[in-house]
């Protein structure tokens, strides 16, 4: 046996095998990888190209589950898909939202907006969201304005007062007879009037009610009855007007009224007008 011979141990023939079938070494790896990326990779724990690819599969298995794609437009296809991915309901009647049970809801206007939101292609998450916004912004809307409403009535009314000065009860209860007497008959309830107030204010309503109120005083007629806008007949108006001057109260409500336009003087104009038409005073 040579000298070189008796050097190679059965230890060390086995060491030698080893190194020769031991997996690569992780260092020599990560050397092969971009220097850039050496960080990422050594945080990730990979230590082969193996780790990487398992990684990987794993990855896209994850997001390919969930994966929602885009639709281009014109896509009508595309566009059914994303829509059905993310839940939008197939038509609008199926979207159940849920109000509150004390709100006054307009259930005709709830039918248009679920178009609106099927059209938007809302999930059914976001449609509840939207809706409820809205209710409750137009609960606050609409006691906002009732409450403006009420200011402002409150105001005119004021003014109102202000202006007729001691005559007021006067016009209220000439505006109260105009309305039982015109009103009611053709069918206005509380509720028009209201509207009449809201259109044109209530310090206006008051003065054109008052007025009307003026020019139909209540049992006017010689036997007793109840006249009406335009009611009076001549006679009957002669006797009124004989009555009233001998009525020194009301002459003098209607001498301190120096604005002509009270009830006192939408009364006698009244009367003339009737009596004008056969019947002189």
């Amino acid at each position: 046996m040579t000298e070189a011979a008796a050097a190679v141990t059965p230890a060390a023939v086995t060491t030698a095998a080893a190194v020769i079938s031991a997996p690569p070494d992780s260092s020599s790896f990560i050397n092969q990888i971009p220097e850039g990326s050496r960080d990422f990779v050594a945080t990730k724990g990979w230590k082969s190209s193996a780790d990487i690819l398992t990684s990987y599969q794993k990855l896209e298995s994850v997001i390919g589950a969930d994966k929602v794609v885009l639709p281009k437009d014109g896509d009508v296809e595309g566009e059914k898909a994303f829509r059905a991915k993310m839940g939008v309901p197939d038509t609008a009647d199926k979207y159940d939202l849920k109000l509150p049970t004390d709100a006054t809801v307009d259930q005709e206007f709830i039918g248009v907006a679920k178009g609106w939101m099927h059209e938007a292609g809302l999930t059914p998450r976001q449609a509840q969201i939207v809706a409820a916004k809205w209710v409750e912004y137009s609960g606050v809307a609409t006691a906002g304005a009732a409450t403006a409403a009420e200011q402002a009535a409150e105001q005119e009314m004021l003014a109102f007062e202000k202006e007729a000065g001691n005559k007021s009860d006067e016009y209220k209860a000439a505006a109260q007879r105009a309305f039982r007497i015109a009103a009611k008959p053709v069918g206005l309830d509380g509720e028009d009037s209201a509207k009449i107030v809201a259109a044109i204010g209530a310090n206006k309503a008051m003065k054109l009610f008052s007025f009307f109120g003026s020019m139909a005083a209540e049992a006017r007629y010689v036997d007793g009855t109840t006249g009406g806008f335009g009611g009076f007949t001549p006679e009957a108006a002669l006797a009124r007007m004989n009555q009233l001057k001998n009525d020194s109260a009301w002459r003098d409500r209607m001498t301190r009224d120096q604005s002509g336009a009270g009830p006192e003087h939408m009364e006698w104009k009244q009367l003339q007008q009737a009596t004008a038409r056969g019947v002189s005073p």
